[in-house]
């Protein structure tokens, strides 16, 4: 049988590649609404082109693009420590 602790590295890969995906969604949102009407599903993403491209206000967009990446280390890392933690093993 498998258990958790055999395929806890795959758990872990998975989980940092669904956030980091998660934060990159633009291109189907783009194609299918723009941002939907009254921004209904308008994601960081899309706010960040808009900002920059149609607004040109590219300080504020440089800004949500830098919070976007913060965001997504700290979620990485979150993730990262907590499934070491559940694992068993002792990290520097």
């Amino acid at each position: 049988s498998i258990t958790l602790p055999s395929i806890s590295d795959s758990v872990q890969s998975t989980t940092l590649l669904a956030i980091i995906t998660s934060f990159k969604t633009f291109s189907l949102v783009w194609v299918l609404t723009g941002g939907g009407p009254n921004h209904a599903t308008e994601v960081v993403s899309t706010l960040l082109y808009k900002t920059g491209f149609v607004s040109f206000d590219q300080g504020y967009a440089a800004t949500i693009g830098f919070t976007q990446m913060l965001l997504t280390a700290a979620a990485g890392f979150i993730v990262f420590r907590l499934l070491r933690r559940r694992s068993g093993r002792v990290t520097a």
